[in-house]
């Protein structure tokens, strides 16, 4: 019979987290109506047992039995969809498929029930396994992401107050992309390009609101870049920004930024 399936992060799982399984009761317990037809009949009458559904019947006894076969909606009316689903059962149990919920139909589709419940519980373990395994996995980037941010930054601070000098890439004076690309350089061995510019061409760029502390801040005029710092979080930035000014922290001085990230 046609599986339900579950995707979680990619792998397909069958069942589902919830359908409402019917509580294990048997399948034998008389409704009022059967109770009634279970009275002495007369002579000659041919009685069917009260457990013993067939397609047209309808109630209690046959909305128990369309939960148990994951029927949905289960409307309490033995239809042709019921009919259709048990005859499945009995054939995935190597009972004679005659879709009728006789002992041996029943027998069948607890079965199958407790079959199907086994399988939902064991795709549930194993969805909340991988869902587990991805969230350690993100803290740990988060983690490992935070620890390299920090060492940019430590890098950062320790290089601050040396002198400005176009073209210096350190360590006794920098211009800004100088700066950034040896900052990187001592604290990750992470080799950057040369000018601000190219720097910008080699991250990935993000969003303002993604940024955090360790990212590239770039500065633009007319479209091109002219300006590079390390972002230091809020509105300021360690850089060397201009003759007569030693590298440091400072403001975001400019609206006309972008950001990227390098770590």
């Amino acid at each position: 019979m046609p599986g339900i399936s579950v995707r979680v992060g990619g792998l397909a799982v069958v069942g589902v987290l919830a359908l409402g399984l019917a509580s294990p009761i048997s399948p034998f317990t008389p409704t009022a109506a059967s109770a009634a037809s279970a009275e002495t009949p007369a002579p000659g009458t041919v009685t069917t047992p009260e457990h013993v559904l067939t397609r047209g019947m309808h109630g209690r006894d046959v909305l128990r039995l369309q939960r148990k076969l994951a029927i949905v909606p289960a409307n309490g009316y033995f239809d042709k969809r019921t009919q259709v689903r048990l005859k499945a059962v009995q054939k995935w149990a190597g009972e004679r498929a005659t879709g009728v919920a006789d002992h041996r139909g029943w027998r069948a589709t607890n079965k199958w029930a407790a079959d199907r419940a086994h399988r939902i519980n064991a795709a549930n373990a194993r969805a909340r396994h991988l869902i587990n395994l991805a969230n350690a996995r993100a803290r740990k980037a988060a983690g490992s992401a935070g620890a390299r941010a920090a060492k940019v930054l430590h890098v950062a601070w320790q290089y601050r107050g040396r002198p400005y000098a176009w073209g210096a890439t350190g360590p006794r004076a920098f211009d800004c992309s100088g700066y950034t690309r040896f900052v990187f350089n001592k604290a990750l061995h992470k080799h950057l390009p040369r000018t601000a510019a190219e720097q910008a061409g080699a991250v990935k760029r993000i969003s303002r609101s993604k940024a955090r502390p360790g990212d590239l801040v770039f500065f633009t005029h007319g479209g091109s870049v002219y300006h590079v710092g390390i972002y230091a979080g809020g509105n300021s930035l360690w850089h060397a920004s201009r003759p007569g000014t030693p590298s440091g922290k400072g403001p975001i001085f400019s609206s006309s930024v972008f950001f990227g990230r390098a770590v």
